[in-house]
């Protein structure tokens, strides 16, 4: 066999279908809807079928902003290093949790 079968979209229960599989199971899917009605449209939703999920970091009930600077390097814009710690495991940069009050990380 040259490649593995990916898991039939029947078989992923609409809650758990991130965007890309919802995208192809349900074509007619409004990008710019809100399915859920969670506030988050489609596809920023990494759930667009499951109320409870979004990508955006929560403080409880607040939302989370972190500023963002254009790199120099790259042209795009991104969170600041200050903002971000290295996971040694997964060699991986996270967001560092900021304090409610002043704003800045922790």
């Amino acid at each position: 066999m040259l490649f593995q079968p990916m898991k039939k979209l029947r078989s992923i229960p609409k809650k758990n279908m991130n965007y890309n599989q919802a995208k192809r199971r349900y074509p007619n899917l409004n990008p710019f809807g809100d399915a859920d009605r969670d506030g988050v449209k489609n596809m920023f939703d990494c759930r667009p079928f499951n109320k409870n999920k979004q990508d955006e970091p929560f403080y409880g009930d607040e939302k989370v902003n972190y500023p963002m600077e254009l790199d120099k390097k790259t042209g795009r814009y991104a969170v600041p290093m200050k903002y971000r710690i290295l996971d040694k495991k997964t060699k991986k940069y996270k967001l560092r949790p900021l304090n409610r009050e002043t704003g800045e990380p922790i």
